[in-house]
């Protein structure tokens, strides 16, 4: 039975409610992954197997929503450049790749922002970006007061896109932790990151006297601006961008967290960091791990100085994990046993199927071969 008319308009602000009376209207199932986190107000998408036409009903709902309080929309592949899909074409691209699907869900986003009041994290991965579509999401970003995390996670927006959003939040008072890993920067956009930093340092030291004015101990904790940029997996950035960035904290109190992992950064971007920690002791995590042209023993002084800095305290801003591409692999060489009666086969079949799958390295490779192609695989303690 379909919902009358009054009972859509009440639940036409929540979300997952809206939905489900949309895909009830074009009598459609409600996706799973859609209505995942319902009991939690988020709406944490992986767009990537989604139809064109089951976006309908996600853009809808989320145009109207005023009580997500977080919004994740991600994509597994690599980001490329917004197309069409041509007829004829081989290649088959997802529908969250192509601008038939980006416009309208940086639009509904966008609206969603200007008129919540919950909403507090926005996630946007590994979506190709084009300035038009970044403008979208910026306005939303400004209007948007409850807002205090963004990131676009491997979004390929490059120093052009994060001199936009540099721009758009150096204003803002509201947002905490901004996320640009793996978006293509480079040490141009470092100095972008830099100037932003710069300038809400400058606000909140204004904001500081103004209180010991008063007769007030200032609260350093409780200003309001940007407490972590995470810039992980910019290769470009090197040790320039490095040093703009450590030198725009150097006597910065209200920072609490600089994420570098994987930024090309060297000995020189390393020693300029280990200078500003001697005298910023303040600054929580300063990240240069994953960088491989920085010295061990200079990042374990880096490492040693951020530990007296904090005396030792349990952290309040968190180390992001290393990702697991980024660590040295190695090579997985299982050792191969032939169960014995199975051995004469070897010599009577042309071809035989090997699958072998990856397991504990305590263990090794127990494997039964069958003619046919078939195979059986055991393991067995060393």
């Amino acid at each position: 039975m379909l919902p009358s008319v009054k009972e859509r308009k009440k639940n036409a602000n929540k979300f997952h409610l809206c939905y489900e009376e949309v895909c009830k209207v074009q009598n459609v199932m409600p996706l799973p992954a859609v209505m995942a986190h319902r009991k939690k107000s988020v709406l944490c998408l992986s767009g990537d197997r989604l139809a064109y036409r089951e976006w309908g009903p996600i853009l809808h709902a989320l145009s109207q929503d005023r009580s997500l309080q977080f919004i994740g929309v991600r994509s597994k592949g690599a980001a490329k450049i917004a197309v069409e899909p041509r007829a004829g074409t081989v290649e088959r691209v997802p529908s969250l790749q192509t601008r038939r699907v980006l416009l309208p869900l940086m639009k509904a986003i966008q609206t969603c922002m200007n008129h919540t009041e919950a909403l507090t994290s926005v996630e946007l991965e590994a979506l190709p970006l084009g300035s038009d579509l970044l403008c979208n999401f910026i306005q939303g970003i400004k209007s948007c007061r409850p807002l205090q995390n963004v990131s676009l996670h491997r979004s390929p927006i490059r120093d052009e896109g994060c001199r936009l959003i540099c721009r758009a939040i150096k204003g803002l008072t509201n947002i905490k932790c901004v996320d640009l890993s793996g978006c293509g920067i480079t040490a141009r956009g470092a100095m972008a990151v830099a100037e932003m930093l710069k300038y809400q340092k400058i606000q909140r030291y204004s904001e500081t006297w103004k209180q010991t004015l008063r007769g007030c101990d200032p609260d350093v904790d409780s200003l309001p601006g940007l407490r972590r940029v995470t810039l992980n997996h910019n290769t470009d950035i090197g040790d320039d961008g490095a040093v703009h960035l450590v030198n725009a904290v150097r006597d910065d109190i209200f920072v609490k967290a600089l994420d570098l992992q994987n930024c090309g950064v060297g000995n020189t971007g390393g020693k300029a960091a280990l200078e500003m920690l001697q005298l910023n002791v303040s600054l929580a995590v300063m990240d240069l791990r994953a960088n491989k042209n920085i010295n061990s023993e200079l990042l374990t002084q880096i490492m040693r100085r951020l530990y007296m800095n904090n005396h030792g305290a349990s952290q309040k801003y968190h180390w992001i994990a290393v990702s697991c591409h980024q660590l040295p692999r190695q090579p997985l060489r299982p050792k191969l046993c032939i169960h014995p009666k199975l051995q004469p086969l070897l010599k009577n079949t042309s071809s035989l199927k090997l699958d072998l799958l990856a397991t504990e390295p305590s263990k090794r490779w127990v494997v039964i071969l069958r003619p046919a192609g078939l195979s059986r695989l055991l393991l067995s303690e060393h």
